[in-house]
């Protein structure tokens, strides 16, 4: 659960303005001490929304040529070309149904 902005405010202003220690502080509010220096290390104390990020779309038939071209390219290489993340060319080889396995350089010796 997030602080109220009114707390972190004071919280901020007891420290700066009263020139209370961090430790004192963090005993009359109640809060940890990382709290704290988080707070007076921030220019805005209001708390950020948390949200879902967006996911980076790419084209799936373009996915499909280059692995078509370079089936033992990386994830990496692969999001290079692409101009991706290694997560969102995964994602879409695992939609596509594509596995990711690679041929060994070297034979197994039996």
């Amino acid at each position: 659960m997030a602080y109220s902005v009114d707390l972190r405010q004071r919280v901020v202003d007891c420290i700066n303005q009263e020139k209370e220690t961090q430790q004192a502080t963090v005993i009359r509010f109640k809060v940890s001490l990382a709290t704290v220096k988080r707070w007076v290390k921030r220019t805005c104390l209001i708390p950020k929304k948390p949200g879902a990020t967006t996911a980076t779309s790419i084209d799936r038939n373009q996915l499909l040529a280059i692995q078509k071209a370079n089936p033992s390219a990386y994830l990496d290489e692969l999001a290079l070309l692409l101009g991706s993340k290694k997560s969102t060319i995964s994602y879409n080889l695992i939609k596509l149904g594509i596995s990711r396995k690679k041929k060994h350089a070297l034979p197994r010796t039996k």
